[in-house]
């Protein structure tokens, strides 16, 4: 988005424009909500995903006044929806605490690998399509901050140093789960002898230090 729109929504909302706000939620929302399913929603869950979005808008118009513009508004919102994720679980874990066994997906803290759009890299296109199908549970084997930082880097399309600033994190520890997780993606897709290593190798720089 032109930057001078982006001024534009951000001074209206901090107006409490009503107008402001539908439009604001039109083009930031979707983008949010496939956020959270790849990064943040454990098991991949819409559900929650949807919670956790709403959540996340309802964050973001109410501390609206406290933004300063040091960033976009898409990574200021994925920086909210970190923080409305975590306590979104945190809240479920204080009212259900009963254990879980290790066959709930719950348990285990898994998400969906991540969803893309038309015209995505290849790289891209095989995490996001041959993960969801088949390597759902390699993905989910990452730490939470490498599913974060490869959905912002790669999904998203945030540079490193928005990603940085959405995880609260210095660029290169970003630049390091990014690795990381691409290599350890690699190896356990290796060892199921897909292609889809071969695209994370080669596209995105696994074992060369790739950003």
């Amino acid at each position: 988005m032109p930057a001078g729109n982006e001024r534009d929504i951000i001074l209206g909302l901090k107006q409490r424009l009503v107008e402001a706000e539908r439009r604001f939620c039109d083009l930031y929302y979707d983008d949010v909500f496939r956020h959270v399913v790849a990064a943040h929603a454990r098991n991949g869950c819409e559900a929650d995903a949807e919670d956790i979005t709403q959540d996340t808008f309802v964050r973001a118009l109410r501390d609206v006044g406290r933004f300063e513009g040091r960033s976009r508004l898409r990574t200021w919102l994925f920086a909210i929806a970190r923080h409305a994720a975590k306590d979104f679980y945190r809240a479920r874990a204080t009212r259900y605490p009963e254990p879980r066994t290790v066959d709930d997906p719950e348990a285990t803290g898994r998400v969906a690998a991540p969803p893309t759009a038309a015209g995505a890299r290849p790289a891209e296109r095989v995490l996001a399509l041959e993960s969801r199908d088949h390597f759902g549970d390699l993905f989910a084997q990452l730490t939470e901050d490498q599913r974060i930082a490869l959905t912002l880097r790669i999904v998203d399309k945030l540079s490193v140093e928005e990603t940085a600033t959405a995880m609260g994190k210095s660029v290169p520890a970003v630049k390091m789960l990014k690795s990381r997780g691409l290599r350890a993606l690699s190896k356990l897709a290796k060892a199921r002898g897909s292609y889809f290593a071969d695209y994370l190798r080669g596209e995105e720089g696994v074992g060369h230090g790739g950003e």
